[in-house]
């Protein structure tokens, strides 16, 4: 006699038996699909799914005697296809992680939606470039056929203007070079004006400088806000500080230097704020991407 486990399920299953046979010395095992056995309690694995009769036979001083049970094995289940991401719904360059939670795998296919595939299980962090909705195929095989499972994707378009909107100095030269205020008479009167590198006024803040200033930050909000297209994210911009003179022409104080397209990146992406450096001079944009 025999008993067995791990039998009723599907296929490659390894099944236990035990033997319960008495007075006998040698088993002899048949386990229906060719397999055979001498062990006492052996195990045997099951590849494919089926009905099958499983014999024991036990010999002792007395003879031999024989006794057959039907085990049930189940067909081998095909895989299935699923994963899961996060990142998605950000402007471009947006970065979307995939992660396979697929079952019965064994080999994986990505098709990202824009040209790009990969054959790993977790690929790398994937970069869309463009804005659309993107439908990600991911389709895995087994040892008993392939299945695939689709979903969508949304990068939202990139902005196409920066507004800049706020201006802060956090740091500048409070004298000359030579350690001299540059008001004579009291602490500098400071404003800011966005220039070209060459000198062109794009934005003139001369109207709205501020008195007697000792201490920082100081903040300008600029309103109506300047615009930048995309066209010109390339181009540096620079920040100007000025010293207020009159009648005198005003003292060139200090200026920080600025490219739009640095923050349009996947590790800046778009910040509402930023901080530009020259030396000691630190000023701080706030922005509107749209």
């Amino acid at each position: 006699d025999f008993s067995y486990t791990g039998a009723n399920v599907p296929a490659p299953a390894t099944v236990t038996f035990t033997n319960t046979s008495t007075n006998s010395t040698n088993y002899a095992w048949d386990f229906g699909d060719n397999g055979t056995s001498t062990d006492k309690n052996p195990q045997h694995t099951y590849l494919a799914g089926g009905v099958y009769t499983v014999k024991l036979t036990a010999t002792g001083e007395g003879g031999s005697n024989s006794i057959t049970k039907t085990i049930n094995i189940q067909n081998q289940v095909g895989p299935t296809a699923n994963f899961n991401f996060s990142g998605g719904g950000c402007q471009a360059p947006c970065v979307v992680t995939f992660s396979d939670a697929s079952t019965g795998a064994t080999t994986w296919h990505w098709d990202f939606g824009d040209g790009q595939t990969s054959t790993q299980q977790n690929p790398p962090a994937h970069t869309y470039t463009t804005g659309n909705n993107f439908n990600v195929q991911l389709q895995v095989t087994g040892p008993t056929g392939s299945n695939s499972t689709t979903k969508s994707v949304n990068i939202l378009a990139p902005p196409t203007v920066c507004k800049i909107s706020g201006i802060s100095i956090l740091n500048c030269p409070l004298v000359d070079a030579g350690g001299t205020s540059w008001d004579a008479f009291s602490a500098p009167d400071f404003y800011v004006n966005l220039e070209t590198t060459s000198g062109s006024v794009l934005l003139d803040g001369s109207s709205s400088y501020k008195t007697d200033i000792s201490t920082f930050p100081q903040s300008w909000t600029v309103n109506p806000t300047y615009n930048i297209s995309s066209t010109n994210w390339n181009t540096t911009y620079r920040i100007h500080i000025w010293e207020h003179d009159s009648p005198d022409p005003d003292d060139n104080v200090s200026y920080c230097n600025f490219t739009l397209s640095n923050y349009a990146t996947v590790s800046n992406h778009y910040p509402s704020q930023f901080t530009i450096t020259n030396g000691t001079t630190q000023i701080k944009l706030t922005v509107q991407w749209q």
